[in-house]
């Protein structure tokens, strides 16, 4: 498709990637809060313990918690948005965002503007010193352009934030697309031989990474808290 970048998911059919641009923040907002439930505080148990009246807390809630992401997708894409780009970064404040559209027989992508996208990935650059992102979408947000982190002398790695697919979506393949689509960024457009990640203790994602190649690192000092931080080396297991 024009102004995207094919991705294909064996069971799932043909995706175009993009750059996120304004438009599209409140469908990126919204596939966040379903795709991380256990992260948000979502008051889902107030509908049985007072009925309607849970509903609309619960309502009341869930719009809230989609301002404030909208708000801080804006923020922390500004740059993407702003000066589009899939060449490796200059530092740790930017940060590349990338939506994936379902493609129909045509090659015409679907869902523009608030629509959920089908799928979304990040890569930024972190120190590979085990420390996670403040948060599920803003990753140091007080990060100043040319500023860094960490004063170990680590240079700072490729790193995968946020990959995350439609519920609708799942089961197809798509994952495993989009992870071999993030890894071939990082290796043919960033020149980079190896990407990190943190994953938690939910299985699904645990056997995506584990089964493409991903290693839990000895120095993840979250462990005990069913944070694992993994790494790949990339031109290793591919993903099948």
């Amino acid at each position: 498709p024009a102004g995207g970048l094919l991705v294909h998911a064996p069971n799932g059919g043909d995706f175009e990637a993009v750059l996120p641009e304004e438009e599209d923040l409140e469908g990126l907002a919204d596939l966040m809060l379903e795709s991380f439930e256990r992260v948000f505080i979502t008051p889902r148990l107030l509908d049985e313990a007072w009925g309607p009246l849970g509903s609309a807390w619960k309502g009341i809630v869930e719009m809230s918690q989609r301002s404030l992401l909208c708000g801080r997708f804006q923020k922390a894409l500004e740059p993407c948005i702003s000066k589009p780009s899939l060449l490796r970064p200059r530092d740790q404040s930017y940060r590349l965002g990338m939506l994936l559209r379902q493609v129909d027989g045509r090659g015409v992508s679907a869902g523009e503007g608030a629509e959920v996208p089908a799928a979304y990935l990040e890569l930024l650059l972190l120190p590979p010193d085990g420390r996670r992102p403040i948060n599920p979408v803003v990753a140091f947000e007080e990060l100043a352009p040319g500023e860094t982190v960490g004063g170990d002398g680590s240079e700072p790695a490729p790193y995968l934030l946020n990959l995350c697919v439609s519920r609708e979506l799942r089961g197809q393949g798509l994952g495993r697309a989009v992870l071999r689509f993030a890894e071939q960024i990082v290796q043919e457009a960033w020149g980079d031989r190896e990407l990190f990640l943190h994953t938690d203790k939910t299985e699904a994602p645990w056997r995506l990474y584990s089964s493409a190649g991903y290693e839990p690192q000895s120095w993840n000092s979250r462990a005990e808290l069913g944070v694992r931080y993994m790494k790949k080396c990339l031109g290793g297991p591919s993903l099948t």
